[in-house]
């Protein structure tokens, strides 16, 4: 299953996805992917790091499988799955727009929660 987010106002200061924080189960496979539009055009060197927010260890070899990829303006992360249940993770975006080349950081939060 994929699920698109978006970006807030490119005009706000807040580099933190709209819909985060997002509920996912710890059962859930889920794909998630980013319109950049807003930003500009063929976005380029985009990479998703994963973190457990409480302790901020890297946790990307353990719920991240694939890699981020690129449609147009659209982003798609790696597949989301093997999370704990009560755990807080925080996604961290990266990605250059290639017209402008500037580089951005964008975060979600992910809570895992039984549905």
């Amino acid at each position: 299953m994929t699920i698109p987010l978006q970006l807030r106002d490119v005009t706000t200061n807040s580099i933190e996805l709209l819909e985060s924080p997002i509920l996912q189960s710890p059962s859930g496979d889920i794909i998630y992917s980013l319109d950049v539009t807003s930003y500009g055009d063929n976005p380029i060197n985009m990479s998703v790091i994963a973190f457990n927010a409480s302790s901020g260890d890297d946790v990307s070899s353990i719920i991240l499988s694939g890699t981020a990829s690129v449609l147009g303006n659209v982003i798609t992360f790696p597949n989301i799955s093997n999370l704990l249940l009560n755990y807080l993770y925080k996604l961290q975006i990266n990605f250059t727009i290639l017209s402008t080349a500037q580089p951005f950081t964008r975060f979600l939060r992910i809570q895992c929660r039984d549905n």
